[in-house]
């Protein structure tokens, strides 16, 4: 996956933000790796339609950085 130029990981992947909730509705094939907060969770996520559309989810293009982090923390298998 890293052999990808940052481009094109950066639009495979986006960061989302919502109630926890909220990121237990992507389908589990879509995300990546997750963080839950007190008061929201983060999700790594292939983005999907559903959630690029709904306004209860911040989306954020991740660095490459967090790409790596949600990889090694998540149980991304890869395409």
């Amino acid at each position: 996956i890293f052999s990808k130029d940052k481009e094109s990981l950066t639009e495979e992947f986006k960061l989302v933000t919502a109630e926890d909730y909220k990121i237990n509705l992507i389908p589990l094939d879509k995300v990546i790796g997750r963080e839950k907060e007190i008061h929201y969770t983060k999700a790594l996520i292939r983005p999907t339609h559903e959630v690029t559309t709904d306004k209860d989810y911040t989306i954020n293009t991740p660095s490459i950085e967090e790409i790596m982090y949600y990889i090694a923390k998540g149980d991304y298998k890869g395409e």
